[in-house]
């Protein structure tokens, strides 16, 4: 107990100033790393999200295809049970129900959307046209969510 007395009066146990300093900026670094790792994974998870909701939509758009014989929109693959929700979940059809747009927007705010023409999810990117001949315009059925 005494040693530990005599170190903590003595100026062999204290800590300068440049000590404490390169301390801060060593741990600001590490904090820096740390949360911009977490502000660029969150977006990627919300994405990646969304695209298995898309993808997953789009199988629901083929099960009501066996089932119904069209293709249906949002309410009406609910109504079948062939989704369990409805949350920023959008299905269209053309008005012969022959053909579907589907899109999911992520909390990242992303869009991203399939149609009966598509495998897989893609994302939106606003002003562009991609190829969907079942509805007017991709960009019309998105901003009327």
């Amino acid at each position: 107990m005494r040693s530990f007395i005599t170190l903590y009066k003595s100026t062999k146990g204290a800590f300068d100033l440049p000590s404490i300093m390169v301390g801060i900026v060593v741990l600001g670094i590490i904090s820096g790393i740390t949360i911009a790792t977490i502000f660029t994974a969150i977006p990627w998870a919300q994405d990646n999200s969304t695209i298995a909701t898309v993808n997953g939509l789009h199988s629901a758009e083929s099960s009501y295809l066996v089932k119904k014989g069209t293709y249906g929109v949002t309410d009406e693959l609910a109504t079948a049970k062939v989704i369990s929700s409805k949350k920023n979940l959008y299905a269209r059809t053309n008005a012969t129900k022959d053909c579907y747009l589907i899109f999911s927007v992520s909390d990242s705010g992303a869009v991203f959307f399939a149609t009966d023409k598509t495998t897989v999810a893609q994302k939106y990117i606003a002003g562009t046209t991609p190829d969907a001949q079942c509805v007017a315009s991709i960009s019309t059925e998105i901003n009327n969510r």
